[in-house]
């Protein structure tokens, strides 16, 4: 029962390393292009006149032309101006706040007064502070479960807990 079926795989085998063989053989080889059967038509290229390329270059600029002996014209630069706008008063900007140096670290709870004080850092100073305190320019305007919302020179934001 062995040897009635080795004899198929194996040839089964053979096939397909014989089909890999002749796929690789196939793709190394040159492909054989047919011939053209029309001649392409020869195209010329148009003429130029290559003086008037030479004659009337100008570099830009003023400045001198290398291949010149005579130095070249200078010709006037215009500038436009557009209209002329005094005591330009640009808006105030808003200081920019790095809020990451403003941390929330925590929050105490009185059991009994059932008030909350909550822990803060800015530039590595840890304080604590009340709803409607002001402690190193920070003012603690809401306490929620969720969030506090705090107010640093004249700028709010809402940090989450």
């Amino acid at each position: 029962m062995k040897k009635k079926l080795t004899i198929p795989l194996l040839l089964l085998v053979l096939l397909i390393w014989g089909w890999i063989f002749y796929k690789i053989i196939q793709a190394t080889e040159d492909p054989i292009l047919p011939t053209p059967v029309m001649a392409a038509e020869k195209k010329s290229m148009p003429k130029t006149n290559l003086t008037d390329t030479i004659t009337s270059f100008k570099p830009k600029g003023g400045y001198r032309d290398p291949f010149l002996s005579a130095g070249a014209e200078a010709e006037p630069e215009v500038i436009e101006t557009g209209e002329v706008v005094e005591n330009y008063n640009p808006p105030p900007q808003e200081p920019y706040i790095d809020w990451g140096m403003i941390k929330y670290l925590g929050e105490v709870t009185n059991a009994k007064a059932k008030k909350s004080v909550i822990l803060m850092g800015l530039n590595e100073k840890d304080f604590m502070i009340k709803v409607g305190e002001t402690r190193e320019g920070v003012t603690l305007l809401q306490n929620t479960p969720t969030y506090i919302k705090i107010k640093y020179q004249g700028q709010e934001n809402v940090m989450t807990k």
